[in-house]
């Protein structure tokens, strides 16, 4: 028999594989086109970390916590590296466990904003 090590991406594919398995199966699987992480697909809370690249102006940050705020998702941290042009300026905002759901309806209201020049970059953590 193998033996492999014991990592955090094998905890999370064991707890989920638990999940789905209580569940009623549904006569035909939902499809899987989506990038988005296995933990995302089982509710599993987590931190985020979330990279924007904006044209600078006033309230930026007002609208970004403003967007979290309604979701109910907690801010740990807010950086941003002096240097950067203010045409393109880069910062992270990393949050505390959320549901996954909650935070694809932030992105979404992220995505709106005038001032961002890409979409943002979110990523989850595990811990």
């Amino acid at each position: 028999m193998w033996s492999f090590p014991v990592t955090a991406p094998a905890v999370i594919h064991r707890g989920c594989r638990r999940q789905r398995s209580a569940r009623p199966r549904p006569r035909f699987p939902p499809r899987r086109n989506s990038l988005a992480p296995r933990a995302s697909w089982c509710g599993i809370r987590s931190p985020h970390y979330i990279r924007f690249t904006v044209v600078d102006r006033p309230g930026i940050v007002a609208e970004i916590t403003g967007a979290l705020a309604k979701e109910r998702i907690n801010i740990r941290a807010i950086m941003q590296k002096p240097g950067y042009p203010q045409h393109a300026l880069p910062f992270v905002v990393t949050v505390e466990p959320c549901k996954p759901s909650a935070m694809q309806r932030a992105l979404a209201a992220f995505r709106t904003m005038d001032c961002l020049i890409e979409d943002p970059l979110e990523l989850q953590m595990l811990e």
